[in-house]
């Protein structure tokens, strides 16, 4: 199972978007030709924690088969588990 990191996108105060961008929608798109499954960890030691736009384009998109808070540190850490499409679904 690959691992890949997404780039942290740091969102100026005119350019707010809750989508994420173009590269990480084109990597988590591509994943679905060779993988049925999805985890995704967030961090809120990361800049744009608080905007979502990762886990909220993924719920518009796959279903959430599992959600895990890690909590008892001042990070908050939140990892996701996704479904992905079958090839040519």
């Amino acid at each position: 199972m690959p691992w890949y990191s997404l780039a942290f996108e740091i969102p100026s105060v005119e350019d707010v978007d809750t989508l994420p961008s173009d590269l990480t929608q084109g990597l988590i798109e591509s994943l679905e030709e060779s993988y049925s499954r999805l985890w995704i960890v967030s961090s809120s030691d990361t800049p744009g924690y608080g905007l979502r736009a990762e886990t909220m384009w993924l719920d518009e998109r796959y279903p959430l088969v599992a959600q895990r808070p890690f909590d008892g540190d001042a990070v908050e850490v939140d990892a996701r588990l996704y479904d992905l499409p079958l090839s040519g679904d």
